[in-house]
């Protein structure tokens, strides 16, 4: 728990009690605290483990956005949010977050959790842009994957056929320009099939990943398909100034 804002909070209410006759009590709801590592760790509100002795129906939204443009921007490596939410009311009750500037961004948990904010409360706000704060509607996804499994199934499959069919047109492309083209340079030979296979390579290993992308399960889907577009298009970049580099 952060000692300077607790202090001052309790400050106010030991000044409150003495000048008044009624008898206050610190409230600690929302009081935010953060660890400042690199990158720093905040939270706020309550643990998984809490939720669950409370007896509470709350839903876990989590996610592995190290590979996010809001992280990569600023050349960190790790980012992460956990954020827990009531099912009954929509309130926010537990937001646990990593990476850069969460530091600022857990005190906007802070208010949602110390006022009861729901859901869409909070989503009612249009955020700055690139920043770590726009990244909050996607923190607070109320969709009830569980109750809907059919729909998450059809949306599951509708994403497999979609980078499937990418990366079958991407090995097409890929053959056709596989051999060397006609060039009195040898040099220019050596430097097209040297850049040429670092993309069949990469090709090659996302290839591999998709076994494990299709038979993942509910808790690691939403990392594992997010990982796996983002290196396709890596790979389909890379393809494009391949072809822009030697005018194929």
């Amino acid at each position: 728990m952060p000692l300077t804002p607790v202090a001052s909070l309790e400050a106010r209410t030991v000044i409150h009690n003495l000048l008044n006759s009624d008898n206050k009590e610190p409230d600690y709801t929302g009081t935010a605290s953060v660890l400042y590592t690199f990158p720093p760790v905040a939270k706020v509100g309550m643990l998984e483990r809490d939720a669950k002795k409370a007896n509470i129906d709350y839903q876990i939204n989590y996610k592995d956005t190290s590979n996010g443009f809001s992280t990569k921007r600023l050349g960190f490596k790790k980012s992460a949010y956990k954020v827990i939410i009531n099912k009954t009311d929509s309130k926010i009750i537990g937001a646990h977050l990593l990476g850069h500037h969460v530091d600022e961004v857990i005190n906007i948990f802070a208010l949602a959790i110390r006022n009861g904010f729901t859901v869409d409360k909070l989503k009612d706000n249009l955020w700055s842009f690139p920043s770590v704060s726009d990244g909050i509607d996607d923190m607070l996804d109320i969709k009830e994957k569980k109750e809907k499994g059919v729909e998450m199934k059809q949306d599951k499959d509708i994403f497999l056929e979609k980078i499937q069919t990418k990366l079958k047109n991407l090995e097409n492309d890929l053959e056709k320009l596989k051999d060397n083209p006609e060039s009195s340079e040898k040099q220019e030979k050596e430097k097209y099939e040297e850049e040429m296979n670092k993309i069949l390579e990469k090709k090659s290993q996302l290839k591999e990943k998709l076994y494990e992308l299709k038979n993942s399960g509910e808790s690691k889907w939403s990392n594992l398909s997010s990982t796996f577009e983002d290196n396709l298009q890596k790979i389909e970049t890379a393809f494009s100034n391949f072809k822009k580099k030697f005018n194929v």
